[in-house]
């Protein structure tokens, strides 16, 4: 797997969106890349400053409903 390729499937990994063999060759390719190690870490910190600083709610349970509702509506 190329730098680019990682690097645009970082975030997606820590956000838990990535799996079996995807997630398998970015774990490999991080260990082998002092770069992609780097930016894998680097994201690492950002997203868990982020997750632990922003007090975000919550989306209502029914928001993907109510978004269809509406437009449907406003068509």
């Amino acid at each position: 797997m190329s730098c680019i390729a990682v690097q645009n499937l970082i975030s997606q990994y820590l956000d838990g969106r990535l799996e079996g063999a995807e997630a398998e060759l970015v774990r490999g390719h991080v260990r082998e890349c002092a770069d992609c190690a780097q930016d894998f870490q680097d994201s690492q910190f950002l997203s868990r400053l982020l997750k632990e600083n922003l007090d975000l709610p919550e989306p209502p349970k029914d928001l993907p409903e109510s978004v269809i509702r509406t437009v449907e509506r406003d068509k």
